[in-house]
């Protein structure tokens, strides 16, 4: 999977030291490198709700909800105001256009369970 962050849910060099809350919304994003902007996608958790959105490894975060140009710690903390169920507006960069995504949040248990698979 190589250097990356599952949004909330850390899998960088051992961890992030947040501990992922059921309660919070998550939505399954690995980033090339979390601690450089701009954000970079590098992948998806498999099946999570970010795989299944038309989002592509390679796309740009330029807003995350009202967040433009988010560093990670902007990024965690707009989805720990959402619950699972909650849907997140997310606009990317991809070659030359801007592109515009809902994605729909679920529990970590869903990451949790994913990443023991």
């Amino acid at each position: 999977m190589g250097l990356g962050l599952i949004i909330m849910f850390c899998i960088h060099n051992g961890g992030c030291g947040r501990t992922p809350d059921p309660a919070h919304g998550f939505f399954g994003i690995i980033l090339v490198d979390p601690a450089v902007k701009p954000l970079v996608i590098e992948g998806f958790v498999s099946d999570s709700p970010a795989a299944n959105t038309g989002l592509q490894p390679g796309d740009i975060l330029l807003r995350v909800d009202r967040c433009r140009d988010p560093t990670n710690d902007q990024l965690l903390s707009v989805l720990e105001q959402y619950v699972p169920g909650d849907s997140v507006g997310i606009r990317v960069a991809r070659a030359n256009e801007e592109l515009e995504f809902r994605v729909e949040l679920v529990s970590s248990v869903f990451i949790e369970r994913a990443m023991s698979q």
